[in-house]
């Protein structure tokens, strides 16, 4: 029982003990931060500044914080990169008023002139909470070393010594501060893309079971990775230049008639989402003039992200011949003008030849076999409607067929004559539904696996 109470108490005494700890750690820890905050210049955090006012020379750049975010409300109003605003406001607010950081207590003329605050050109004024109390802040000279700026307080005589990257990021120019985004939608929300280039009209649509297809001016399979990369970049790549706020002539932009135009469909929108109009290309700017729909100004956009937009449908087509899923692949069938081949996958996952004879099929030459069949790539498309006669496709030597579980057609292959020019060999497969031209090679792989 002795031993009970002796051990209760160290309990009791260790807790005590560990609680004073917790507590005087705690108290340590707010000391630090009010003295971290007493030595503030600004009294405030970036989060409580409503708006921010950047003076240079005659020049004014006032930004508020909204609801929806930051806006640009002089010289003009626009929506503003709240990411960049934020930035600036963290490097202004770093600011501290420590002893160390005080170069003059009550500075001469003379030494005003020598830390350039005797006409300072940047003036930046934050004002903070309801009563948007204002703090300005007076920028001179930087410091030819350690990377700091000189700075003074409004209402106060002492000159400051604060970081460079303060001055350099209130010393940013307009372009900076707005928002430069071209499309805002995610691209794996948007299930319709329409394309408008020179003249002809592109459509393309996502449809439930989840492979982009072309639907005008034909119909076929998209690539969606040329699909989403277009969308991505869009969204991604920022507005090059501001040209004009309120154009009175799009014509001179080459923007009416436009020369191209990019829509897209956010999932569950009628109406396109958003709209690039895009217009001449400025040589020297290396880059191409561009409006969006419901908006005035005109802007430029990076060459390579006009070069994104595909000419014509062609550009736009998935090149592979077979969109295959290995592991649902159960029979394939080669049908020779005077034989006929064919291995199923048994109810073991295994495979087995069942014609010309019965025998185990060798897996591996299966798996090799699909792999290299999703490889090939059409390279010409010829074009649906032709005479198949010509191309040997009437009668066609190598008739490749492959099913997968819950497809009730298989996918189709017919191989017919090689292209005279040697550029490969004839094909229509079902999943391009007409006549490409493919690498010759395909035959050989049919041939030597099956």
């Amino acid at each position: 029982m002795k031993y009970f109470k002796k051990t209760f108490l160290w309990i009791i005494i260790l807790s005590a003990l560990a609680g004073y700890f917790y507590l005087d750690v705690k108290t340590t820890k707010k000391k630090e931060m009010e003295k971290e905050e007493a030595a503030r210049l600004l009294p405030f955090k970036p989060e409580e500044v409503v708006e921010l006012d950047l003076k240079k020379g005659d020049r004014t750049i006032l930004l508020q914080r909204w609801e929806d975010g930051w806006r640009v409300e002089k010289p003009i109003k626009a929506k503003a990169d709240g990411r960049a605003v934020e930035k600036a406001l963290g490097y202004i607010t770093q600011s501290r008023s420590d002893a160390d950081y005080v170069m003059d207590e009550n500075p001469s003329q003379e030494r005003l002139a020598e830390f350039g605050l005797i006409n300072p050109q940047l003036e930046v004024t934050l004002k903070v909470g309801k009563s948007m109390t204002p703090y300005t802040l007076i920028f001179g000279d930087r410091a030819p070393t350690k990377g700091v700026a000189f700075a003074i307080l409004k209402g106060s005589p002492k000159v400051y010594r604060v970081l460079a990257d303060a001055k350099a990021q209130a010393d940013q120019e307009l372009y900076y501060f707005r928002d430069k985004t071209i499309f805002k939608t995610q691209p794996v929300m948007v299930d319709k893309v329409e394309i408008i280039n020179n003249g002809q009209k592109i459509k393309c649509e996502l449809p439930m079971e989840g492979k982009w297809g072309i639907v005008s001016p034909i119909k076929s399979r998209a690539d969606m990775i040329k699909i989403i990369e277009m969308i991505s970049k869009f969204k991604e790549t920022d507005i090059k230049e501001f040209i004009e706020e309120e154009p009175k002539d799009l014509k001179q932009y080459g923007l009416n008639p436009f020369k191209k135009k990019l829509s897209i469909w956010l999932s569950g929108d009628d109406k396109a989402t958003e709209t690039i109009f895009i217009g001449d290309r400025d040589k020297k700017k290396r880059g191409y003039y561009a409006r969006l729909e419901g908006k005035d100004n005109v802007f430029l956009i990076e060459e390579g992200l006009a070069d994104l937009i595909p000419e014509d449908a062609e550009d736009l087509r998935d090149r592979y011949i077979m969109f295959l899923e290995d592991e649902k692949v159960n029979k394939i069938e080669v049908k020779y003008p005077d034989k006929e081949i064919i291995v199923v996958k048994t109810p073991d996952f295994e495979w087995k030849m069942l014609k010309p004879k019965e025998q185990v099929f060798d897996f591996n030459v299966i798996k090799e076999f699909l792999k290299e069949m999703k490889g090939f790539k059409v390279e010409e498309f010829v074009g649906q409607g032709f005479s198949l006669a010509k191309y040997g496709l009437e009668h066609p030597p190598i008739k490749l067929l492959i099913w997968e579980d819950g497809i009730a057609t298989p996918h189709e292959l017919h191989i017919g004559n090689a292209d005279t020019k040697g550029a490969g060999i004839y094909a229509w497969t079902a999943e391009q539904d007409g006549v490409v031209l493919i690498d010759g090679k395909v035959r050989d792989v049919i041939k030597e696996s099956l």
